[in-house]
């Protein structure tokens, strides 16, 4: 086994296997490297405003917009750009964070979950709703090399 630095961010694990008209045959399996782990910190269905809840983005029904908390609990800026977040498990990327998403070092950054959003395009907000019926919320790096879920529990009616 040899590990090799591709370039940064990336290394390859080469496995020889073995020899073969005196040529090794090794399988390159590159590892993505210091993809950082962002932690869904929140998640809030059938938000009614209240308890303090964020009430700052509606729907086309002017109903408050559920959301999830991100949190970056590394030393450095990270770009959310095309990171998917889904309640489908087999669908990663049924939403992705637009290009320019950051999240600081230390810092919380809310996403507002709606399908139906129709407010102020300065919030981040992406096309799912969350249900109050108990959802697992999955959160994957563009690169897929991470993924973060969530579940939340069914909420009493």
């Amino acid at each position: 086994m040899n590990i090799k630095k591709l370039s940064a961010g990336l290394t390859a694990l080469v496995l020889t296997a073995g020899m073969c008209d005196s040529a090794a045959v090794s399988t390159i399996i590159a590892l993505a490297e210091d993809t950082p782990e962002i932690v869904i910190n929140e998640v809030c269905t059938s938000n009614a405003g209240e308890n303090g809840n964020l009430t700052d983005a509606t729907d086309d029904t002017g109903a408050y917009t559920d959301w999830i908390e991100l949190y970056n609990p590394t030393d450095e800026s990270v770009d959310l750009s095309s990171w998917g977040i889904t309640d489908k498990a087999t669908k990663p990327f049924k939403t992705t964070l637009p290009e320019g998403t950051t999240i600081g070092a230390g810092e919380y950054l809310v996403v507002y979950c709606c399908k139906t959003y129709t407010g102020d395009d300065s919030k981040l907000h992406v096309a799912i709703n969350l249900s109050s019926g108990g959802e697992t919320v999955t959160l994957t790096s563009a690169d897929s090399a991470y993924t973060e879920s969530v579940t939340a529990p069914e909420l009493e009616a």
